[in-house]
């Protein structure tokens, strides 16, 4: 059987184009704060992995989790206007601190938000997909998110999973990296003193995996393993591959790119 790292190697080698999912318990504290260190450190490997020439999108969640840690909220909004509400104050917060850091490096946070209806009408679908590879040539880092404030239906792309993996198919990037505040795909419920371990590659996405999928959701999230399984089964079945990983480990994305044991690898479906 083939070690891990080589199996990581020979399916991340190739990688040219990523789109990186950030989930909202990754860059806010206990308060519901963005954290300022958390977000710099992000930024810097995103700026690495371009000064390396890869096409980088980061999905980023957040707005929500931000505009409640703003106002001072310590639950999540009920309602939708109220949801709309709080991330209409966390958004520009969030692209903010996002193109903060980029200019201290030469680049530009370029902020785009979706709704489902971009997904659905084709001349937005392609122009949007324009606009993010044109944003591939300058000193621009597409920054993603869902329009929360202007939805007309419930805000539920997962904490923006679902979004990242149509955003991986929008582009046709070669890998998507889901951040969250766990470490990958366990192969039992982490909780006490049980000895559960991270699952390091995942071949097929099957029903008894998503029976896997323990709920660990933050305060401030909408997601949890179900929503990422859901992500990754869109883009395997597309053809790509898929790495859930802890977005609070130091310098998880250059290590994700050094072939390390790191997360849970999702393999592409074989295309016949």
């Amino acid at each position: 059987m083939k070690e891990i790292s080589d199996i990581r190697y020979e399916y991340i080698k190739d990688t040219k184009k990523i789109v990186i999912k950030i989930g909202t318990g990754v860059i806010t504290d206990n308060a519901g704060y963005l954290d300022n260190k958390q977000i710099k450190g992000l930024a810097e490997q995103v700026i690495e992995l371009k000064r390396r020439n890869f096409n980088v999108t980061v999905v980023s969640s957040g707005a929500i989790g931000c505009g409640m840690g703003e106002l001072g909220l310590q639950k999540r909004p009920g309602t939708l206007p109220e949801l709309q509400a709080v991330a209409s104050i966390g958004q520009s917060k969030l692209i903010s601190t996002y193109d903060s850091f980029f200019k201290s490096h030469g680049y530009h946070a370029a902020q785009i938000l979706f709704t489902r209806e971009d997904f659905e009408n084709r001349k937005r679908y392609l122009n949007t997909c324009n606009t993010i590879h044109t944003l591939f040539r300058m000193n621009a880092i597409p920054v993603v998110n869902e329009n929360d404030t202007i939805s007309t239906d419930e805000i539920a792309f997962g904490d923006n999973d679902e979004l990242s993996a149509l955003v991986t198919n929008l582009i046709d990037a070669d890998l998507l990296v889901i951040l969250s505040s766990v470490d990958g795909l366990y192969d039992k419920q982490p909780e006490g003193e049980s000895r559960a371990h991270v699952i390091p590659v995942v071949e097929h996405i099957t029903h008894k995996t998503k029976q896997m999928a323990y709920n660990s959701k933050t305060l401030r999230g909408v997601g949890g393993m179900r929503t990422k399984l859901e992500a990754a089964s869109i883009v395997t079945n597309a053809g790509e591959k898929v790495i859930i990983a802890n977005g609070r480990h130091e310098n998880v994305l250059l290590k994700i790119f050094q072939y390390e044991d790191i997360g849970t690898l999702f393999l592409p479906k074989m295309k016949n």
